[in-house]
């Protein structure tokens, strides 16, 4: 048996190939040079104001209607890219309901792994993940549970996702140790049958005897390219997880202090860390 298959025989249902969000990804946008220019700001201007003015609960409880679909249906197979109201209806009928997996018993054989160190788990998972399509990582216990905190505490934020011309925003929504990433424009249009573009699940089961957390992250590669998928995990990390307080001092202001927030310090802050 060689290595790939003896990778294999360890999970469940092969999904398609991941990127490893640990990369750097700002040499993946130094093709957008033209963005500096971005005839999306005023567009984005009231629909972020719109969002605004309303409360995090009323936006947690649009998208909850949104979430509450996805438990009950089977994952949303691969189609043509909508275009027109109609097909979009449709495909935000469907890919809303998107199902998103918490339960590593269900991805991963764990009784083949528990002699395994956590060395061992990661170097699995990664290989593994190297020959399927997503997102993916492996975090140590300490990382997750900053993450954890304060994703619990502001489940709500945006990210801007830097498009040919110009940037869109995704908004993003933490429940359940699964993180929903909808467009701003599309959650504008279709509230609770948003069509979610991409789902990042955290696996806890290792947690307590192997001190990490396993990540996979699943997109819909219609709305989504893999660098572009990469961007808003990594952004995810970095405005969650990482150690610059004016980051998340953004993710406060949007949760707690909404008429405080700004999206041209959310870009300014993205483009200062891409070395703008």
């Amino acid at each position: 048996m060689n290595w790939i298959s003896s990778l294999r025989s360890l999970f469940f249902n092969p999904q398609p190939k991941p990127y490893n969000i640990l990369r750097s990804f700002s040499r993946t946008l130094d093709s957008y040079q033209e963005i500096s220019e971005n005839p999306y700001f005023e567009k984005y201007k009231d629909k972020i104001a719109d969002v605004q003015k309303k409360s995090p609960e009323d936006i947690k409880a649009a998208l909850e209607k949104n979430l509450e679909s996805i438990q009950s249906h089977p994952y949303y197979k691969n189609e043509k890219k909508a275009s027109s109201k109609e097909q979009m209806d449709k495909r935000g009928a469907k890919f809303s309901q998107m199902k998103s997996q918490t339960d590593l018993n269900k991805i991963m054989k764990l009784e083949a792994i528990k002699e395994k160190t956590s060395e061992e788990i990661e170097c699995i998972w990664k290989k593994y993940h190297e020959v399927k399509q997503g997102v993916y990582a492996v975090l140590p216990t300490k990382a997750f549970e900053k993450m954890s905190s304060n994703l619990q505490e502001y489940p709500i934020f945006l990210f801007p996702l830097p498009r040919s011309h110009g940037y869109e925003f995704i908004m993003c929504q933490f429940q359940d140790q699964n993180c929903y990433f909808t467009s701003l424009l599309n959650y504008q249009a279709y509230k609770e049958n948003a069509p979610i573009c991409l789902t990042v699940s955290y696996f806890t089961e290792l947690q307590e005897d192997k001190g990490i957390v396993l990540m996979r992250g699943e997109y819909d590669d219609a709305l989504l390219k893999p660098h572009e998928a990469q961007c808003l995990t990594n952004q995810l990390q970095l405005y969650y997880g990482g150690n610059d307080n004016e980051k998340l001092l953004l993710v406060e202001k949007f949760n707690k202090q909404p008429q405080a927030f700004k999206h041209m310090d959310l870009i300014s802050n993205f483009e200062y860390g891409l070395g703008k």
